[in-house]
């Protein structure tokens, strides 16, 4: 988790070395994140230990910051379309074969030729989808089992004496 210094030093540093690397003065963070998306992975090798050197952060740690928070920034929330990924995934699911990852994926197509012009960011489409899709899982696993209630220290009267007894009885009801 970064503090607010590191995240603060995070944005000047992030930009410092994307203008240094295009040789481009950038004016704003949606202007550095487009120039971010436009560089190739070979161009973008290195940046997050560079900047994880500069503000007290391991590589991994700013790259996690980056896709995982700051990028977010510059799109809608997902969660606004929950309930018509979770329609989409359900009618995918109860109508095809597919797998629950192959499911996913066709219903992110879906979800794309439905609203075409949305601004979701696809890996918290893909976060929502693998939520909705264990919750799911869970549900139909939980309905498919069988009830089972343990009893446990049943009064035995034998032979005019009482005994306690732990009794573990699996019962079921279908």
């Amino acid at each position: 988790m970064f503090t607010q210094i590191q995240i603060n030093k995070f944005e000047r540093v992030l930009q410092k070395i994307i203008e240094y690397l295009t040789k481009t003065n950038i004016s704003s963070n949606e202007v550095l994140y487009q120039t971010i998306q436009k560089l190739s992975l070979k161009e973008r090798k290195g940046i997050w230990k560079q900047i994880g050197e500069k503000i007290g952060a391991s590589a991994a740690e700013v790259h996690d910051y980056f896709f995982n928070s700051w990028q977010l920034q510059f799109y809608e929330d997902a969660t606004i379309h929950k309930e018509l990924l979770k329609d989409i995934y359900t009618d995918v699911i109860n109508s095809t074969d597919s797998t629950p990852k192959e499911a996913i994926q066709i219903s992110i197509a879906q979800f794309q030729d439905k609203i075409p012009d949305n601004r979701c960011n696809v890996r918290k489409i893909y976060q929502l989808l693998y939520g909705l899709a264990h919750t799911i899982k869970s549900k139909q696993t939980k309905m498919n089992q069988p009830v089972v209630y343990n009893v446990y220290n049943q009064l035995t009267i034998f032979d005019n004496y009482a005994f306690q007894r732990a009794v573990d009885v699996p019962v079921q009801f279908e």
